[in-house]
């Protein structure tokens, strides 16, 4: 099975683009299930504040029960370190897994977190917390970690200096975000960053190297800048047998 999505489904300048321009915000989940037939999403909204009981139920409500979420982690446990939020965390989103809707929770570090003893020690103790853990690393050197503890994320970014590289090192589930190639990567915001609209011979190449991986595959793309990451998700879909679907 696969499941292929975007790195989370209501941005403003998605308006107009991938989005009618009289939507309201309320809808676009709607139109992202109903109009894009997607069947995941990962919600990123969930690093920025910590999600509420009502609003994670609401989520589940507005979907099929065959379409599924993968949840960010809140800034302050994978910046800030902080273990004394997991619980809340996992208190008030524990509906997604009681209701077999949640693939896991993503905890994605910055590029200053750096493979030591001590970033070790903490990814320990946040596994034993968070059984269905997924982790991103950023910097090259965690390049040859291993670990049987949680399921390391495969990711596709600029090839910078001291930027991870995209490697499949996934034990049962492989997870794949896509954050685009923009080299101008430090010279952006947090929008502009991920201005990289894929082409297709690159889509072609990522399709290659993930094929063959036995076991479910999940498939994000955090390049939301004017809607590419949709865009891009859909000609995906194409690509590995899913059918064409005529963009707004």
């Amino acid at each position: 099975m696969i499941y292929i999505g975007t790195s989370g489904f209501q941005f403003d300048d998605w308006i107009g683009t991938v989005y009618p321009k009289d939507i309201k915000k309320a809808q676009m989940l709607n139109y992202y299930v109903g109009k894009y037939t997607f069947n995941t999403v990962e919600l990123n909204y969930t690093y920025y504040r910590m999600p509420k009981y009502k609003g994670i139920v609401s989520l589940l409500r507005k979907t099929p029960r065959n379409f599924v979420f993968s949840i960010k982690l809140h800034g302050g446990i994978t910046h800030e370190k902080s273990l004394e939020l997991v619980d809340k965390f996992l208190q008030e989103t524990c509906e997604m897994e009681n209701e077999n809707r949640l693939i896991g929770y993503l905890a994605q570090f910055p590029f200053s977190f750096k493979k030591t003893p001590e970033s070790e020690r903490y990814l320990y103790k946040l596994s034993k917390k968070i059984k269905n853990l997924f982790v991103e690393f950023r910097h090259i050197s965690w390049l040859d970690f291993k670990t049987k503890d949680f399921e390391i994320i495969t990711i596709d970014q600029p090839q910078l200096k001291d930027f991870y590289p995209f490697k499949i090192n996934a034990n049962e589930k492989l997870y794949v975000r896509l954050h685009g190639r923009n080299k101008k990567w430090f010279e952006g915001d947090v929008k502009t960053r991920y201005n990289y609209n894929y082409k297709r011979k690159e889509l072609l190449e990522i399709y290659e190297k993930i094929k063959d991986f036995e076991g479910e595959k999940y498939i994000y793309f955090n390049n939301c800048y004017r809607g590419y990451a949709l865009l891009n998700a859909v000609e995906f879909r194409e690509i590995i047998g899913g059918g064409k679907l005529e963009i707004f």
